[in-house]
């Protein structure tokens, strides 16, 4: 599906759900889009299986019987056990055709049930997919998910393009690892149908994002955050006094303070489509600037580990 470029983060994260084909389970189920590195992460079992039961959709949820033909993530096993729960159907019970079971590559968490519902269960995935997947579930350290995440960036897969280059773009600790040569790439594919490439961009400052700037190639709010060059400071304490200081709900000085901030501490504090939004309120900003204080996260961005079991 084609998504046309957005000019708000915020917009263009959610253009990235119908990028990616993730179906709507409904509005009881709806939550944000979350990128397959994030489901990967979540995920206690990522396999490709095939579905031998499932409940029928609308019957109450139930369990669902997996035959693991490659594990991807997760304990040694020939077999799994999943579960639809009665509300958000994941759709395993699309994944059988009669007595025949297709295959598909699934994401379980440690609750039994897909993550993300729809988003858990890829019945035809791609073959970059596939390759980002199974290097993801091998890398050994954050040196290796750049080169994945940068070359997934690059593919032919648009969707899976879209969620390396978002995934990336909030987390500092990842970006600060970019090479010059890898930053290069991203800026190969900036001016797409997705924004996380500028993002990028926009979070690294240097040459890469002065051009954009010249040729006005980044959205209003990235433009915004640009204007305040804040890479000469260094402390927590005075990037954290900045955010205090700015009551101005229309202003982005803030956003780039606790931007930076992050990138301080190598750690992301809170998501980046949270606060580039403004959506927090002055109580929130506060909790920002005591997140920046202390280089402790905020509970609600915090992120599973990347790392878990691997294939034997």
């Amino acid at each position: 599906m084609h998504v046309v470029r957005r000019a708000s983060i915020v917009l263009a994260l959610a253009a990235v759900a119908l990028a990616a084909h993730h179906r709507d389970a409904g509005a009881v189920c709806s939550t944000r889009h979350l990128t397959v590195f994030e489901i990967h992460d979540t995920a206690t079992l990522v396999a490709v299986v095939s579905v031998t039961r499932a409940p029928k959709p609308m019957s109450g949820g139930g369990d669902v019987d997996l035959v693991i033909h490659e594990r991807l993530k997760g304990a040694p096993a020939r077999t799994a056990r999943a579960r639809e729960n009665a509300a958000c159907t994941a759709g395993f019970y699309n994944v059988l055709v009669g007595k025949v079971a297709k295959t598909a590559l699934v994401f379980i968490g440690a609750d039994g049930e897909a993550v993300g519902y729809w988003s858990g269960v890829e019945e035809q995935p791609t073959p970059e997919l596939m390759t980002a997947m199974r290097d993801w579930s091998q890398a050994a350290d954050d040196a290796a998910r750049v080169e994945i995440l940068v070359t997934a960036i690059e593919s032919s897969d648009a969707a899976l393009g879209a969620d390396a280059a978002y995934y990336l773009a909030d987390e500092p600790r990842l970006l600060l690892r970019l090479a010059p040569a890898q930053v290069d790439r991203v800026a190969a594919k900036a001016g797409g149908d997705q924004w996380g490439p500028e993002i990028i961009l926009t979070r690294l400052h240097g040459a890469h994002l002065k051009a954009l700037r010249r040729r006005g190639g980044l959205p209003k709010d990235l433009a915004a955050i640009a204007k305040h060059d804040l890479e000469r400071v260094s402390r927590p304490e005075s990037l954290a006094r900045i955010i205090e200081r700015d009551r101005d709900p229309r202003s982005y000085r803030k956003v780039a303070a606790l931007e930076r901030c992050e990138r301080v501490h190598g750690r992301r504090l809170e998501r980046f489509s949270i606060y580039n939004s403004r959506y927090p309120d002055r109580a929130r900003w506060r909790q920002l600037a005591r997140a920046c204080r202390t280089g402790t996260p905020l509970t609600s961005s915090r992120r599973p580990s990347p790392s878990g079991a691997r294939r034997a």
